[in-house]
């Protein structure tokens, strides 16, 4: 069982690694594609598949894993992807730690246990992986939805620790995030449009609501309005209106007590502040459309956002009468999708304060 051979399969991929760097030194990364580097990959890449695989099991132990398994993976695996160049990480790192989180952060004792770890795992893959994405919507394809999931994953389990990030580490993930939610890739684009609805619902019911919100709310809104308002991410129309009503609603949370604008202007409250965000940037975004409509349209979301299907027929008319989409199938804007959830659960989930903390 693996349980007792983990240390010596640690030890395969520790020397399989130094091999394959120092081949790599020698010859540069165009190496990567050579028989005899692809052949080094294929060990660690079957290491690391078969750590996923363990780990994976129902019958496998959290606490085990996170007193015996983790310590050898963070010292052994997560320090050699860091150390990789770019062409030589395997994505199988990614979904290994993807799962790894799952797994303890789904077991109170194991939670525990790993909390202490987590922002190791984030500093060893957050930031060189998402320089390696982010160069464009192309290279690296097999990073990115792990790296995503990853993601996801300590914002689900460990969010305590995104709450002690940094400013520029909590930059960085709203960043990815915008980027995640803004790509052409559907289940990138899915996956990333769920973790900003988790996250700002996370942030509302924390401590660190005001901050958050006066730094990311009104980048979070236009980039949202990017997407939908153009015609390449239509599938994920009712994540869009879920967290759009759910930023409308945040803005009117007696817990979030900062203004969210900067003096000298003044507004009543920041809803108000953000009712007037949303018009500008539309009246920019859609010249073609007159400004009472767009003030309308505004009105109508503010009217309905405690009531969903209302809220996404206000957002459905405007973007079909838009000249955007006057060419465009729309059919995936009615379309029913697994992210509705329960009316009778609705208001629960857009009132920050409304729900039990994570």
């Amino acid at each position: 069982q693996l349980k007792h051979l983990h240390a010596e399969l640690a030890q395969v991929y520790k020397h399989h690694s130094e091999s394959l760097s120092k081949y790599l030194f020698q010859n540069g990364p165009a190496a990567c594609a050579n028989v005899q580097a692809k052949l080094l990959r294929t060990v660690r890449k079957t290491a690391l598949r078969l750590y996923t695989a363990f780990i994976q099991a129902k019958d496998s132990n959290a606490i085990l894993i996170a007193q015996q398994f983790l310590p050898t993976l963070l010292d052994v695996i997560l320090s050699d992807y860091q150390k990789s160049i770019p062409e030589a990480r395997e994505p199988e790192a990614l979904s290994l730690f993807a799962t790894l989180t799952e797994k303890l952060g789904q077991d109170k004792a194991a939670h525990n246990l790993a909390l202490a770890q987590i922002p190791r795992i984030f500093e060893h893959t957050f930031e060189v992986t998402l320089k390696a994405i982010t160069s464009n919507f192309e290279d690296f394809q097999e990073h990115r939805l792990v790296f995503f999931q990853l993601l996801k994953n300590i914002n689900e389990y460990f969010f305590e620790v995104m709450l002690e990030f940094s400013d520029h580490q909590t930059q960085m993930v709203v960043d990815s995030v915008v980027w995640a939610f803004r790509h052409t890739e559907r289940n990138i684009a899915e996956t990333g449009m769920g973790l900003c609805l988790s996250m700002i619902t996370k942030y509302a019911n924390s401590n660190k609501c005001n901050r958050f919100f006066q730094a990311y709310m009104i980048k979070l809104v236009q980039e949202l309005l990017v997407v939908i308002t153009d015609t390449f991410h239509k599938s994920n129309f009712k994540l869009h209106a879920m967290t759009l009503q759910r930023l409308i609603m945040i803005s009117e949370s007696p817990a979030l007590t900062a203004s969210l604008w900067n003096p000298p202007q003044h507004f009543n409250s920041n809803a108000e502040y953000l009712h007037h965000e949303m018009i500008s940037l539309l009246e920019r975004a859609f010249p073609n459309v007159h400004p009472q409509e767009v003030k309308q349209f505004v009105d109508g979301l503010y009217a309905a956002k405690r009531e969903p299907p209302k809220f996404k027929q206000f957002m459905r008319d405007f973007i079909v009468h838009t000249k955007e989409f006057s060419n465009v199938d729309c059919s995936d804007l009615w379309a029913e999708g697994k992210t509705e959830v329960d009316p009778a659960q609705s208001n629960q989930l857009l009132l920050p304060g409304m729900r039990a903390p994570e």
